[in-house]
């Protein structure tokens, strides 16, 4: 029972266009995972959602998960609060997963994480920056 109409403007009825605005497709409405807002650095690249998701995906594959959960403290720091002490320093963060930066988050818990570096030295330059990428986008 929807008329086709247009207005005066050549512009469809309030319906047809309410139609239109939900055909967004997900990426069109903001990347999202588990109701989190994706970061603002997941929105200039071209892939770079995909890169979040690839980087989510490789933190639970590396069991990062034992460890690092995103908003609370367990054995390591949550993942906001790294998040929050690399902001902008996304190099730094791949120098510490590469094993070639200090701790900055919690220095005296280093010695747990140490010898869990040798999963992510191993990873390639793209899995350790998709990695950064999913760390940095917690909040």
């Amino acid at each position: 029972m929807n008329e086709e109409t247009t207005n005066e403007e050549g512009q469809g009825t309030e319906g047809e266009q309410a139609g239109e605005e939900g055909n967004q497709t997900a990426g069109e409405e903001g990347n999202q995972e588990g109701g989190e807002k994706v970061g603002e650095e997941a929105k200039g690249g071209e892939s770079a959602g995909g890169d979040v998701k690839k980087g989510q995906q490789l933190f639970t594959a590396n069991g990062c998960t034992a460890c690092h959960q995103e908003k609370a403290d367990t054995v390591g720091p949550a993942l906001a609060k790294i998040a929050q002490a690399y902001t902008g320093k996304k190099e730094d963060l791949i120098k510490f997963l590469k094993g070639e930066g200090k701790a900055i988050v919690d220095p005296a818990k280093f010695s747990m994480m140490e010898p869990n570096l040798a999963k992510t030295k191993g990873l390639a330059d793209g899995d350790l920056s998709a990695l950064a990428d999913y760390i940095l986008s917690i909040k």
